[in-house]
């Protein structure tokens, strides 16, 4: 089982992983390991069956940063450094596509109040669709793509402003 220390957007966590044939099993920090079926679909994607449930995943790396998309929920994964303090970096506050791909469908425009988790765009790469959504609830304040639109991964395609809580 390979254990590391990343910065997972933005806050220090250690996880483990561990893929044993076709079963995959995640821990995160001290929590009870989540384990379940996992079936590669294509590089770097795959189906994750926990508990009668299918998660997509998806991840793409680049200089050192690893994005990975479950369900559209894209998480960003960055060793952390002896620098790096526990939540001392802030969550971003944006959606990036977790591999080069197209928009084909953008849910939400400037101005609009999102919750978390709610759909904002749909990428499609590799013949594969990836709907992506809101990290945290609160306002779109920057659409920077198009429908129809080529974009590169780990790039800033919209940007939030938090709501009050």
């Amino acid at each position: 089982m390979s254990r590391a220390e990343w910065l997972i957007d933005g806050e220090k966590q250690v996880v483990r992983g561990d893929v044993r044939g076709q079963r995959l099993t995640v821990t995160l920090d001290n929590l009870e390991p989540v384990e379940g079926e996992f079936q590669r679909t294509g590089t770097g994607q795959g189906i994750w069956q926990v508990n009668g449930k299918r998660y997509q995943l998806a991840a793409a790396e680049h200089n050192g940063v690893v994005w990975v998309s479950v369900d559209g929920r894209v998480f960003t994964f960055k060793r952390a450094t002896d620098d790096d303090m526990a939540g001392g970096a802030a969550a971003e506050n944006m959606i990036a596509a977790p591999i080069p791909g197209k928009v084909i469908k953008l849910m939400a425009q400037v101005g609009d109040e999102v919750e978390e988790g709610q759909p904002v765009l749909i990428v499609e790469a590799m013949k594969m669709e990836t709907t992506l959504r809101a990290p945290v609830a609160g306002r779109i304040a920057a659409l920077k793509c198009a429908e129809g639109q080529q974009v590169d991964a780990n790039v800033p395609l919209v940007e939030f402003e938090e709501g009050e809580e």
